[in-house]
Parts: C-alpha cells; structure tokens; sequence
C-alpha cells in the first residue's frame, strides 16, 4: 500500500509541474476513496464472493490488475484528471524490476467462481504472515518473472481420461498472482493438496529472510563435511541394494524411491530397509539428503544443506519427521531450528 501511495504522489506533482505551479490551475475536487475495499453486492454472485473474502480476511481479490482510479480535478483545458492504481509485481521493497506482465483476465463467472472458491480455502490454511495484502486471478500470464509451477493429474469424468492440470503463482511484495486454480475440479483431495503446495512453496521462499535465526545452522555440521564423497566421510558405508554403483541418497527422494521401485525387482520392504539404512549412514553427519548435482558426495555447502533440509521438512508432518530422523541428533538439532521460525515468525504449524 505504501509504495502505491508513494507513486501516487509522485504523479500528483508531475501533474502539477506540467500544467503549473499557480494553486488556481487546477479545480481541485478530490476523490476520497478505499479502492482496495469490496462493497456488498448480494445481486452478483461473484461481488458477493469477493466480499465475503474481503470481510473475513480484509484481503482484497481481483480479475483485473487495474485495481480503480480516483478523480483529482480539472486541468485548466476542462479536462478531468485521474490518477489509477494498479497492481504492479514488478515492485520490490527497494527498486523495479524489468519483468513485463501480459494478462489474458477470466471472462467466464465460472472460473471466476472456482478462483475464489480455491482462493478461501487457501487464505483459510495459511497463516497471517504469509497472507498477501491483495490477490489478484487471471487466466493466464506471459512474463519472465519467475512463476512458481504446481502440477496435479485430474481425472476427467467425461472421458474417463487423466488431464494434466498445472497452477501457476507468484508472491509479489504486497500481493499473490495466481493462474489455473480454477481448472483443479471438483476432487476435495486435490484442492486440498494445491492449497497446502502453494504455502508449503511459500513457506520455502520466506524461511531465508531470517538470516539471524538462522546462523546456528550452519555451525552443527562440521565444514570439512561438505562436498565430500560418502565413502571419505565414513569408509564403512555400504550400497545398501548391493551391485557395483556407490553409496547414493537418490533412493530418499520421492522421484527415486518410485523409480527403484517401478523399474528394478526390489520390493518395498526391501526399499524402506535400504531408505533406513541410508538415512542413518548420512544423519550421523548432520545431512537429510546428498547433493543436488551429486548424490553420491555429501551437500556442497550449507547453503544447499539448507535448501534440502527445507525440501525435507516439508515433505512430512512434525511429527513424522521427528520419529524418522529421530536416531539422528545433529539432524535434529537442524531441524527444530527451522522448526522454530517456521511455527513463531510464520506461525504456521506442520
């Protein structure tokens, strides 16, 4: 709100330099008014939507990033002068960025309505420091801005075929843009999961502004830790399925636990014994996962320990995860350091 008033300023003294200086310049009736508020319109479903939202979560929802404009007065010509406000996600906290943003706006109050429907349940799961000030839903998006990614496979009961249905979102200083969450369906479970996915990715985004409190992270595992190869850093660890490949942590992933499981002759019992002993082999170390480019060395620095400690803890509950790192303390003790941002700066609770 502030940087828009700020700009709005600068373009009421552009305006005055323009015409002139002289205070009789300009017949001055200004435009008092709260464009970022919803009137009650129980005659429009969609008004009525918005409103209720705005009500319960005094968050504003927009299908236009032309948020209103405001009547300022008339030049000396008689024409009358407005000053807009927008939604602009090119703003930072400390300058703009190049980033173009081409809409293509919702037109059916249909989707309309999905949108808000996605958008309640999603303002109703997350916390209020990571709740934006605005919203804004559209059909589509070309930019170059980084636009987070969520894909989701639907059933479609027509054709008894599985679409592949992606959702699009960016956080923005003061507001979320979001794309395609009125294409998830009428399934509870997959809504669900897209609500808790968006402030999950959320969570992974705002978790690195708290630089202080996150300092004695990176003091638990030893710095002679890092980019090793597992076997320099314990040379009794074994390949726990056995052949000739080294000791890799692919197989504590999602993608490569179902991978082994779809494309070798390993059951899962089999699996989940080698996750186990896998687990247990790197948590003495401190670490969740190997490196992201090299999965058979230990994490490059603790920068990227960081980001896969964040992957991890949001894979799982709490709870979960405690009992499955539970024989690890170094681990532990990285862990309930996030913990403890997460659940009091962002208060949010997995």
């Amino acid at each position: 709100m502030k940087s828009n008033r700020i700009k709005i300023i600068y373009i009421f003294s552009l305006l005055l330099l323009l015409v002139g200086c002289e205070t009789n310049e300009y017949t001055k009736k200004v435009e008092m008014k709260n464009l970022y508020s919803i009137e009650e319109n129980s005659q429009d479903s969609i008004e009525q939507k918005r409103y209720e939202i705005y009500k319960k979560y005094d968050i504003p929802v927009f299908f236009n990033d032309t948020v209103g404009k405001l009547y300022y007065g008339q030049s000396l010509a008689g024409d009358s002068v407005f000053v807009y406000e927008t939604i602009d996600l090119a703003w930072s906290y400390t300058a703009r960025s190049d980033h173009q943003y081409d809409y293509y706006y919702m037109k059916s109050d249909n989707k309309k309505m999905e949108a808000l429907k996605f958008i309640s349940d999603f303002l109703a799961v997350a916390s209020k420091p990571l709740r934006p000030l605005s919203i804004l839903v559209v059909d589509s998006v070309k930019t170059s801005a980084d636009l987070k990614e969520l894909n989701y496979k639907i059933e479609n009961t027509d054709t008894g075929e599985t679409d592949n249905v992606t959702i699009s979102f960016f956080t923005g200083v003061r507001s979320i843009l979001f794309c395609g969450v009125d294409n998830l369906g009428d399934k509870p479970e997959i809504k669900e999961k897209a609500t808790y996915d968006v402030v999950k990715t959320m969570i992974r985004q705002r978790i690195k502004n708290y630089k202080n409190k996150l300092a004695p992270f990176y003091t638990i595992s030893d710095k002679n830790f890092y980019d090793k190869p597992w076997k320099e850093l314990d040379e009794t660890i074994q390949n726990p399925l056995g052949g000739t490949e080294g000791f890799s942590t692919f197989l504590l992933s999602e993608v490569g636990y179902n991978y082994f499981l779809e494309n070798y002759d390993y059951s899962e019992e089999e699996l989940n014994s080698a996750v186990e002993y896998i687990r247990g082999s790197i948590g003495k170390f401190g670490f969740v996962r190997g490196g992201k480019m090299l999965s058979y060395n230990s994490p490059l620095n603790a920068d990227e320990d960081l980001e896969l400690f964040i992957e991890e803890i949001l894979r799982f509950s709490k709870d979960d995860f405690l009992d499955i790192w539970g024989n690890s303390p170094l681990v532990i003790k990285k862990a309930n350091i996030l913990y403890k941002i997460i659940e009091e700066e962002l208060e949010f609770n997995l």
